[in-house]
């Protein structure tokens, strides 16, 4: 009898991490979030919270190298013309807890900017940064990755680099609940390498990967950051992180197309419905698998790259086109 190549179902069951169960398990997760695509092509039941999840949305698709352009969800399209015309309205709507509606859009934005050179973007983008910068509430994480995205893309400017100064000075690095973020800021705007030792001990010390037992009421938020900083730590402060949360994403998706919320009656829990919930969870879950492909890029220069950085070198790819998106 001929033996047979185990299929990934066989790979998921056995709980055994590879690319190939990490990319089958986001395929799942993208066709599912492309088939609970609202018909104005946003995401959410609630209206409330509908464009902040669409940004986010935006993004975990842009992790797996999916724009506007793409041919295997149509949808996205209609969905970052639905984004630009909320931001034309120059009206911020609500966000999430950490996450400002202005940061995580940006970041959308300003990312698939540096992709495809689609002016729309681009003005988009300019009009959630410029609520970034008016903003008079703590920057977060998401802030962050709105200028880093912003100046990758071509947006500098003496304003924006003033404010990516602030935003380092801002965060209290004797706050234990910032300093692994805080390391992070410090290390992308200062080019620094690796991350401060003091930071390294404090991630070290962190809660490792219990999908049944989470230890904060946004935990898919702090998974987020907590992976972005141990990737950019590296060595083996990343390894440890990577094996415990990749094969524990993948094993917590199970058979199912999307992600529950972990725990039970989080403040995720009470604020979202089931619906919206499973939109949020699935979204931050597939941006950790793919952070591989996305912040290897999006990290390799710091805020304030070499002045004789060359063309060949930027992380971002070649231009595309415009897309049709009236603003």
């Amino acid at each position: 009898m001929k033996r047979q190549t185990p299929t990934l179902d066989v790979l998921d069951r056995l709980e055994l991490y590879t690319e190939q169960a990490c990319d089958s398990a986001t395929g799942r997760a993208l066709t599912w979030l492309h088939e609970c695509q609202n018909h104005d092509g946003s995401w959410g039941r609630s209206t409330k919270i509908r464009p902040v999840f669409t940004a986010l949305v935006l993004l975990a698709f842009m992790s797996h190298g999916d724009t506007y352009a793409s041919e295997r969800y149509p949808g996205l399209k209609k969905a970052y013309r639905y984004l630009t015309e909320i931001l034309s309205s120059r009206k911020e709507p609500a966000g999430l807890p950490g996450m400002p509606f202005h940061a995580v859009a940006g970041t959308a934005c300003f990312e698939a900017y540096g992709f495809t050179k689609a002016p729309a973007l681009k003005a988009a983008g300019e009009h959630a940064l410029t609520m970034l910068l008016d903003s008079k509430e703590l920057p977060t994480f998401w802030d962050v990755m709105a200028l880093k995205s912003a100046m990758l893309a071509g947006l500098e400017n003496p304003e924006i680099t003033a404010k990516a100064r602030d935003v380092v000075k801002s965060f209290d690095r004797e706050n234990e609940c910032a300093r692994s973020t805080a390391g992070l800021i410090s290390m992308i705007l200062q080019n620094k390498e690796k991350l401060a030792k003091t930071d390294l001990e404090f991630l070290a010390r962190q809660p490792q990967f219990d999908w049944e037992n989470p230890s904060d009421e946004w935990q898919m938020n702090e998974w987020y950051k907590h992976t972005v900083a141990c990737f950019l730590a590296g060595g083996e402060t990343w390894n440890i992180w990577n094996k415990s949360f990749a094969v524990g994403l993948v094993n917590a998706q199970g058979w199912k197309r999307h992600w529950e919320h972990p725990g039970r009656r989080t403040a995720v829990h009470k604020v979202f419905g089931q619906d919206d919930q499973q939109v949020y969870t699935t979204s931050m879950a597939v941006l950790m698998l793919n952070i591989y492909y996305r912040h290897l890029s999006f990290y390799r220069f710091g805020f304030f790259a070499p002045s004789d950085l060359k063309e060949a070198e930027c992380p971002y790819g070649e231009e595309t086109g415009d897309i049709d998106i009236q603003l």
